[in-house]
């Protein structure tokens, strides 16, 4: 799944609860996994469809020398990464129970941030997003991660407009590339 975008603000109520945006409903399905996101360094949460958790996790296993059994470091990964995640499913009105441990974790009380990041939502505070972005130069092409001496250099093509490949006639798309 391609496609969630976006920046959302939100709270969290008094049960723990957040609503998922509306945008983003419509692209997940109805069985989620809520985790801690990987990067330890910036307290988050991601929210995942259950199946892409699974295939982000094999992913990752497969970074480290793929599944193997009687592995230790594979054993501790499936219980730190598992065991620090909850299946959740959105009520009618689509808000979902984040767990306390996770709650406290993030550092979520009162308000969230909640970020597409392709194939996932990113959910946490306002001063973690701020935080993630701090080390990140502005290029009206894209963002790049500062260096020592300033920004990265623009790409040598960076002014000149995208050309789009030559559509196929026999798969003309219904709808403009954006």
């Amino acid at each position: 799944m391609a496609g969630l975008k976006g920046r959302y603000d939100g709270r969290v109520d008094a049960k723990g609860r957040v609503s998922i945006p509306s945008k983003c409903r419509k692209l997940l399905p109805e069985q989620l996994v809520v985790a801690k996101h990987p990067n330890k360094k910036l307290p988050a949460l991601v929210l995942y469809p259950e199946e892409g958790y699974d295939l982000w996790f094999d992913r990752l296993l497969e970074s480290k020398g793929g599944a193997r059994a009687n592995d230790e470091m594979q054993d501790r990964l499936i219980d730190e990464y598992y065991q620090d995640s909850g299946n959740v499913e959105p009520d009618d009105l689509g808000r979902i129970t984040i767990p306390s441990y996770l709650r406290e974790y993030a550092g979520i009380k009162h308000t969230v941030v909640i970020t597409g990041a392709r194939d996932h939502l990113i959910i946490r505070t306002p001063e973690a997003l701020a935080k993630s972005r701090a080390g990140f130069a502005s290029n009206p092409v894209y963002d790049t991660p500062a260096s020592g001496s300033g920004a990265a250099a623009p790409l040598p093509d960076a002014g000149k407009p995208l050309e789009r490949p030559a559509a196929d006639p026999g798969n003309t798309p219904s709808e403009p590339l954006s």
